[in-house]
């Protein structure tokens, strides 16, 4: 799996690209969605 880093810097071509950064946007905000629930 790519990093975010990844994604930014080559373009997304791919379905396949775009599969993959999706679910790890998905993956980065259900990992925030703790602490923030915590700090409320």
């Amino acid at each position: 799996m790519k990093t975010i880093r990844e994604y930014v810097d080559t373009a997304i071509l791919s379905s396949e690209d775009l599969k993959g950064a999706l679910q790890l946007a998905m993956r980065l905000e259900f990992a925030t969605i703790p602490p923030y629930l915590c700090a409320e």
